[in-house]
């Protein structure tokens, strides 16, 4: 045994059936491990035999089980895990957009760094794609497995043309959106063998060339710039390509129902309203049946084809009489297509009796209206110059505790049209509300789909906040929205300015100005003059050091621009008043003094003059100082400016200021009209009575 080694003794007790194991310690027994095994043996065995036997509880079941049933499968998108994880974390109020860089450094803070940064991002993705195509050899090793074709250059992803072109060929060209590359390939096979290409292929060749004018589909993971489109200018206005592929297509195949409707509904899409009603005219003179879609989208173009609301209204009742003749039931996307046309014939005055008809119309054949029904709704009774309608609040209680998706593709104007409504027509900050708490259920934030709406919607909500919430309320959802979801242009942040003006919550005007800074308004002079002439009428003891502080900030800033700044904000009258009346009513003289002195070093360079009241306060605040040369500046730039009410308190300066006599003298000469040399001065002189006046 080693030494210093203890080994531990454990005494076997039985007590009441129950083993208590004591320790104790021995250091001279070298036995004690084989004698300890031996007793603890023994003693189990005992006590195992004196366990009882308890009776068997097993019984066969009279009753069998139920049959276990398997439920069926449910069929689940790609990105359903994804969905359901999401659904667990709530939004997180003070962050950005997952596009945007997590850094303080990289992340915007107005509209236009949004769209710099996110547009930016994008071309980087289209410079990879460009470089990819150009040298597709220095990026043949796979980088997915398995392999995902919209990595390949279009030469690796097989889009080169094949020497033996196949239908197959054609079909995988057509389907990855490469249509340049599928008409290479189906005018080979219109030359060597056209019969392989069926009535099937030509059909589905038209149906995605239309779809996309007869160009190559943009990538899938580009979607920033039809975000943005709005004020990128682009796709606005495309015009049908009339000599493009789809036409080459259309020709080539036998003319059937669905060739002809596909054709109408492309050239509806792409602004040729004329062409799509000649084929509509061939149809019927065919006696084809016309489908749904086609009316739908015949309807909606009308305003392109007549001009007044009576002939519109005409044309629109002779689509659904042939409808009905035909025995085509009418769909969700026809009814939103007449409720669309009377939205722009808004002025005809059976406009709303006409909507409630077809509302009703939709209810009796069991359609339920989509949100762009709602939104056509809106449109009609809550015009800008018509009366004052709360259809909205009815609409929001229908929509209330349902599940919304997307049925038609206008169904993305609704959000935009409610907020605008609730914050423009109504102006009512609990309706906003409402329609604010609608987008935030389940996944209504789609209905958002690009910059421009989003831009509207939160606009009209702050507007109903701004005219109808508390200055509490105003900033909850103001923290909580901006700017991550939203910035205030200037417009907006003096409304917000002139609403904590008039519900006294004046002190909250430097967080304005210090977030105006932020987003890029603050020194722009269609909001830098209002904004700080509504300090100036705000000032008081209580604020008066924070409105300070924010002239002094102005003043930086002024003196700090360069002179190459493309919207260079210059000293005008009323800046320089205002930044002189806020510093100098919190007591400091000396930045007001050099803001003053500036402009009279460089008044012919400076546009307009600073105010009355600014030289006042400034010429009383050097005279309590005594500092006279200066005050005799102040005299001077009042003279010149023709400020006589200034002028004229030349005597009452000179006595506050204890000049002497002959000084005195010279300053009344210089700044008054007064002559000094006439003993008679104060005397009252008569006037002149004109003869036989008595």
């Amino acid at each position: 045994m080693a030494p210093g080694f203890v080994p531990f003794v454990f005494t076997i007790v039985k007590q009441k059936r129950h083993l208590v194991w004591t320790i104790s310690t021995r250091t001279d027994h070298k036995g004690t491990g084989r004698f300890l095994t031996s007793a603890f043996r023994k003693e189990k065995t005992a006590l195992l035999r004196q366990r009882p036997k308890f009776p068997e509880i097993w019984e066969p079941v009279s009753d069998p089980l139920p049959p276990i049933k398997i439920p069926r499968r449910i069929e689940r998108s790609p990105t359903a895990v994804l969905e359901a994880l999401s659904s667990t974390v709530g939004r997180d109020p003070t962050a950005f957009h997952y596009k945007y860089m997590d850094d303080p450094y990289f992340l915007p803070t107005n509209a236009m760094s949004k769209r710099i940064f996110a547009l930016s991002k994008e071309s980087g993705r289209k410079a990879a794609r460009f470089m990819v195509n150009k040298y597709p050899d220095l990026f043949q090793r796979p980088v997915s497995d398995p392999q995902i074709h919209a990595f390949f250059a279009s030469s690796l992803a097989g889009y080169q043309k094949p020497e033996k072109p196949t239908v197959d060929d054609l079909l995988q060209r057509l389907r990855a959106g490469a249509h340049t590359a599928a008409m290479e390939v189906y005018r080979d096979l219109q030359v060597t063998d056209p019969s392989t290409i069926s009535q099937e292929v030509r059909q589905e060749m038209l149906e995605r060339l239309c779809w996309y004018n007869g160009e190559d589909a943009q990538d899938s993971d580009l979607f920033e710039e039809s975000w943005f489109a709005f004020y990128l200018q682009k796709d606005s206005r495309k015009r049908w390509n009339a000599a493009g592929p789809a036409q080459e297509i259309f020709r080539s195949m036998t003319k059937t129902p669905e060739a002809y409707a596909t054709m109408i509904c492309a050239m509806a899409k792409y602004n040729n309203m004329d062409g799509a009603y000649a084929m509509f005219e061939e149809m019927e003179q065919a006696n084809m049946t016309i489908p749904a879609q086609v009316y739908a989208e015949m309807i909606r173009g009308i305003p392109f084809l007549k001009d007044s609301i009576d002939s519109r209204w005409e044309l629109n009742m002779a689509f659904l009489t042939k409808m009905n003749n035909d025995g085509v039931p009418p769909t969700l996307e026809v009814f939103n297509s007449v409720l669309e046309l009377l939205w722009r014939s808004a002025g005809w005055k059976r406009a709303r009796q006409m909507a409630l008809a077809v509302l009703s119309e939709m209810r009796q054949l069991n359609i339920e209206p989509s949100l762009a029904s709602y939104s056509f709704l809106l449109h009609i009774f809550c015009r800008e110059r018509g009366p004052l309608s709360y259809i909205l609040v009815d609409i929001l209680g229908e929509l209330k505790g349902k599940e919304w998706k997307m049925r038609d593709a206008r169904d993305t104007l609704f959000m935009s049209a409610a907020m605008e409504v609730a914050g423009k027509h109504l102006q009512d900050a609990e309706v906003a509300k409402k329609v604010h708490g609608f987008l935030n259920e389940g996944r209504n934030a789609q209905f958002l789909t690009d910059a421009n709406r989003e831009q509207v919607y939160y606009a009209s909500f702050f507007r109903a906040l701004i005219h109808g919430g508390s200055v509490e309320e105003f900033f909850k959802f103001y923290d909580e929205l901006v700017p991550m979801s939203f910035t205030p242009d200037q417009n907006t942040m003096m409304d917000i300015v002139e609403m904590l003006e008039f519900n006294d919550g004046v002190q909250h005007l430097s967080r304005i100005w210090s977030d105006a800074v932020i987003f890029g308004i603050g020194m722009k002079e269609t909001f830098l003059e209002p904004f700080l002439q509504k300090l100036v009428s705000n000032s008081n003891n209580t604020v008066k050091s924070q409105f300070a502080a924010i002239a002094e900030d102005v003043k930086t800033r002024m003196d700090k621009q360069s002179p190459d700044r493309r919207d260079l904000v210059p000293w005008t009258g009323p800046l320089l008043s205002s930044v002189i009346l806020l510093l100098i009513r919190d007591g400091k003289l000396e930045p007001a003094w050099s803001v003053l002195s500036n402009y009279m070093n460089n008044q012919h360079a400076l546009v307009g003059f600073p105010s009355i009241e600014a030289i006042t306060e400034v010429m009383d605040a050097l005279v309590t100082a005594k500092d006279s040369a200066r005050v005799k500046l102040c005299l001077k730039l009042a003279s010149e400016l023709g400020f006589v009410e200034i002028t004229e308190k030349t005597e009452d300066v000179t006595q506050a200021l204890g000049l002497p006599k002959l000084e005195k003298e010279q300053w009344m000469r210089l700044f008054t009209s007064v002559d000094y040399s006439d003993p008679f001065r104060n005397v009252k002189r008569l006037e002149p009575v004109a003869v036989g006046a008595v």
